[in-house]
C-alpha cells in the first residue's frame, strides 16, 4: 500500500497498490484462503516527495519508541505550531458506539451468545477501540472454534454495521466537527494552499483508524468530508495496529510532519495509548470513556465536542496575531 501526500482514492480496494506518480493502481492476486489466515504483515511503503526525505526520521522515531517505551505525557502544545491533524474516526469523527451496540448485539445472538448483556458500559469496556478479531476470540471461541470462523463473523459483523450506520451516519456525527474541518479549509485557503495536493498547506488531515477500510470510506465519504483528508492510514495494514503507535508514525511519515506540529485527536484507551507513544499530543474525545479513563493512559486534555476545541484553538492563534501587530506597531 502506498501513502502520499495526495488523498488516497478512497474508493480503492484495501488489496490494491496505487502509484503515486502515474496515478495507475496494481491488481494484486487474490490471496487462497489458507493465506488470508496467516498473520503476515502488509507492508506499507511511503514515497512522497516530502515523506522520503523524512523516511530516517519517522523509522527513528519508531526505534526510539520501541526501545524506550511510551512518553511522557505532554502538558502543553503550542497551536500556532500545529500543522496536522490526525483523527480517529469510530467515536472520534462519530459517536459510532450505539451503532456497535446494535451491531454487536445482533450478531451475538445471531451466533448463538445470549446470555451477555451488550450495553453502552459493554461497548466502551469490551469493544471500543478493539479488533474484530479479539472480541471474536474473547466473547465467542466456544460457538467459534476454528480461527477462519471468527474471521468471517468478524467480517460480516462490519457488513451489517455498515448496513445499520449507512442511513445514521450523518445523524451521530460529533458535535462541531463540521465546523472544524470547515475552519480548517478556510485557513488552508487563507494560506493559498488550498488544494489537496498543495505542499504549501497551513494544515493537513489524517485518518488514523483500526475500523476496515469499508468503514472509513463509508464515515468519511457518508459525512462528505473526504476530500478534506491527505491520507487515510487503516491499522490492520500495518504491521502493528493501535496500541502500537506504528499508525500515527506512518501518518507523520507520510506526511513529511514532526509529533510537535501534529495534534492525535482519539476516544478510545487503545487509540489514546498509540497517540501517547507516537509523542503526540492526545486529546480525548469523550463520547464512549471517561476523562480519568482516558487521561490514565496519557490524554493530555480531553473535550466533549469540537465547539471546545476549535474556540482554544481560536483563541491561541487569534492571541498570537495580536501580539505579532501590536510588536510590529510598536517598533515603527
Amino acid at each position: 500500500m502506498l501513502l502520499s501526500h495526495r488523498r488516497l482514492r478512497l474508493s480503492s480496494p484495501p488489496e490494491r497498490t496505487q502509484s503515486i506518480h502515474s496515478g495507475q493502481s496494481h491488481a494484486t492476486p487474490q490471496s487462497d484462503r489458507k493465506a488470508l489466515l496467516q498473520k503476515r504483515s502488509v507492508a506499507m511503503t511511503v514515497t512522497t516527495r516530502r515523506a522520503a526525505a523524512a523516511s530516517n526520521r519517522g523509522n527513528g522515531q519508531a526505534r526510539a519508541i520501541g526501545n524506550s517505551g511510551a512518553p511522557q505525557q505532554r502538558q502543553a502544545f503550542d497551536w500556532n505550531l500545529c500543522r496536522g491533524f490526525l483523527f480517529d474516526i469510530d467515536g472520534t469523527l462519530v459517536n459510532s458506539d450505539p451503532l456497535h451496540l446494535i451491531a454487536i448485539r445482533d450478531m451475538f445472538e445471531r451466533t448463538g451468545l445470549r446470555d451477555v448483556t451488550v450495553d453502552h458500559d459493554f461497548i466502551r469496556e469490551n469493544v471500543s477501540g478493539v479488533d474484530n478479531a479479539e472480541i471474536a476470540k474473547k466473547w465467542l471461541p466456544h460457538l467459534l472454534p476454528r480461527e477462519e470462523d471468527r474471521i468471517q463473523w468478524a467480517v460480516d459483523k462490519e457488513a451489517y454495521f455498515r448496513q445499520v450506520a449507512e442511513e445514521r451516519i450523518d445523524e451521530v456525527a460529533v458535535d462541531g466537527l463540521r465546523e472544524l474541518i470547515a475552519w480548517i479549509q478556510q485557513e488552508n485557503e487563507r494560506g493559498g494552499g488550498a488544494a489537496v495536493e498543495s505542499k504549501d498547506k497551513t494544515f493537513f488531515c489524517a485518518a488514523v483508524t483500526n475500523a476496515p477500510r469499508e468503514n472509513a470510506e463509508m464515515v468519511l465519504n457518508g459525512l462528505g468530508i473526504a476530500d478534506n483528508f491527505d491520507i487515510v492510514v487503516i491499522g490492520p495494514e500495518c504491521d502493528r495496529a493501535k496500541p502500537h503507535p506504528e499508525p500515527y508514525l506512518k501518518a507523520m511519515e507520510a506526511l513529511g510532519l514532526k509529533p510537535e506540529e501534529c495534534v492525535c485527536i482519539e476516544d478510545s484507551v487503545p487509540g489514546v495509548t498509540a497517540g501517547v507513544a507516537a509523542n503526540l499530543y492526545t486529546v480525548g474525545c469523550l463520547t464512549s470513556q471517561t476523562d480519568a479513563a482516558l487521561r490514565k493512559v496519557g490524554a493530555s486534555q480531553t473535550i466533549h465536542d469540537y465547539h471546545e476545541l476549535l474556540s482554544e484553538i481560536k483563541r491561541a492563534r487569534n492571541g498570537s496575531r495580536t501580539r505579532v501587530l501590536q510588536s510590529q506597531k510598536s517598533l515603527r
